[in-house]
């Protein structure tokens, strides 16, 4: 997979969905029930914060989220993500990443699935609509069918919700990662 340019994709699609959250929907659900939209947001930005640590081969020290500016911090992590991935060395070797050291192609695979679902899940619950790219849709969803399941045994995902067999990839791939696709709030 070309992971610095699915990432570059998903990220601005989903930095697009990010600057069209009006902060009077915080408390409003999300697909991912643990989560209303601001713990969300709170959880987004601080991965897309952490995974260009981890593409730098850095530690990561999270910030505190402010409501006031959290778009235009997203907005400039998101430009730093896409530019980091596509670093040389970034998908090379081991990296710190989220509870310990991981290999620098898992961080970005999990770096892309974040921003893919929970941008979907953000869009989902603010009444938006996220631009998935082809591309990464069948990405996403070639990566949840290799990884869904040790997600559900890590407490990542929820359990498969079952979709129709001619749904888009981008479908299928939230079915597998315990989302519902025609989710209303």
């Amino acid at each position: 997979m070309d992971f610095p340019a699915l990432i570059a994709k998903a990220a601005e699609a989903t930095n697009e969905v990010v600057q069209g959250i009006d902060p009077a929907q915080f408390s409003d659900a999300t697909p991912c029930a643990e989560f209303d939209v601001k713990a969300l947001t709170e959880h987004i930005t601080s991965v897309t914060a952490m995974s260009v640590s981890a593409a730098r081969k850095g530690g990561f020290t999270p910030k505190e989220f402010n409501a006031a500016t959290f778009k235009g911090r997203y907005a400039a992590d998101i430009s730093n993500l896409t530019s980091a991935w596509s670093e040389p060395g970034a998908l090379e070797g081991s990296t710190p990443f989220g509870s310990g050291e991981r290999p620098a192609k898992f961080a970005a695979a999990i770096t892309l699935s974040e921003l893919v679902l929970h941008g979907w899940d953000l869009a989902r619950a603010t009444g938006q609509t996220m631009n998935t790219d082809a591309d990464v849709a069948e990405a996403t969803h070639q990566m949840m069918i290799r990884g869904a399941e040790g997600g559900r045994e890590a407490g990542a995902y929820g359990a498969e919700v079952a979709v129709a067999s001619d749904a888009s990839p981008f479908d299928k791939a939230l079915g597998l990662s315990g989302r519902d696709p025609s989710w209303t709030g």
